[in-house]
């Protein structure tokens, strides 16, 4: 623990160096994930660790933001990498010598996602909180529940750490708005993905969730029973999420609608949508998403997991 509480001071130092020299330079950034849910969800720092720092800027203000941590001892990647993280990516990577990562984002997820995460509601409905350095922006409680069930596709629901975080923001926050998460959840296509999040967070950690939020949810009949069959709580605790097909599997039946699931479905075939994953493959930094050989074989284990 005096470790970890050692490595939380220090985060914390860097984190708000980093939003001073963005605010100096006129970078209003919002803080995402760990460094935000550290803020608002985690009584003690060094409860809620994290590797690096992420944070939310508007597109056009993405060159500023990186030279701002440029001035501030951060290294971008090559310029081939940013170029293709800029098309393919939400967002970019900087690095410091002494270990520490800052990852600035102007969206949410790729821009071939499915879903439609949306940024801008995000910075709009920001919430301001006052830390020892200054003022701090953060996601509302909802949109950052609502984030944080998106996030547990990169891992395919195999981390118990996501659920802890959305129960420590439902009970932390004053007067969560349920009725809001839905709307936004619906709105940003990500209804499945929060409906099994929250039902996994209900059934394994009693978060307190109001009757009737699951079907206000909208979600089908048809996806909640595929849902159930890939039995999530062994999927959680037994960490099969790790295996990429089963990964694909999860992301599929947390899609809106089958048309949607059928779209996906075919651009994987064709080659025009890169498997899921949270970064930028080695293929995809070839110039190639695979043989087609590869990609037949791909979705036949999708197949037979379905089976």
């Amino acid at each position: 623990l005096r470790l970890l509480r050692r490595q939380a001071m220090m985060w914390d130092l860097e984190r708000d160096s980093v939003l001073w020299r963005l605010a100096k330079a006129g970078v209003p950034a919002l803080l995402l994930k760990g460094a935000a849910l550290r803020l608002t969800a985690y009584h003690d720092p060094a409860a809620r660790a994290f590797g690096d720092l992420d944070i939310l800027v508007s597109k056009p203000l993405v060159d500023a933001a990186v030279a701002a941590l440029v001035d501030n001892g951060y290294e971008p990647e090559s310029e081939r990498r940013i170029s293709l993280y800029l098309e393919h990516h939400h967002h970019l990577i900087l690095s410091k010598a002494q270990g520490f990562v800052v990852e600035v984002h102007w969206a949410l997820d790729a821009p071939t996602s499915p879903f439609a995460l949306d940024p801008s509601a995000f910075l709009r409905d920001a919430r301001t909180i006052t830390t020892p350095h200054g003022l701090t922006l953060v996601p509302s409680p909802e949109h950052m529940v609502l984030h944080m069930a998106h996030q547990n596709l990169e891992d395919g629901f195999s981390h118990l750490r996501r659920l802890v975080d959305v129960d420590r923001v439902v009970a932390s926050a004053d007067g969560f708005d349920w009725a809001r998460l839905a709307s936004e959840s619906k709105r940003m296509r990500v209804q499945g993905v929060v409906a099994l999040t929250i039902r996994l967070a209900e059934l394994l950690l009693a978060t307190e969730v109001p009757p009737g939020f699951l079907d206000d949810l909208g979600v089908s009949g048809t996806t909640r029973t595929h849902l159930k069959l890939l039995d999530p709580v062994g999927l959680l605790v037994e960490q099969r999420g790790v295996r990429r097909a089963v990964r694909e599997l999860v992301m599929l039946w947390c899609l809106p609608d089958h048309r949607t699931r059928f779209e996906v479905l075919k651009e994987m075939l064709t080659g025009e949508r890169r498997l899921w994953g949270g970064h930028l493959g080695a293929g995809v930094f070839r110039g190639g998403g695979g043989s087609s050989v590869t990609k037949l074989a791909a979705l036949s284990k999708l197949a037979a997991y379905q089976a």
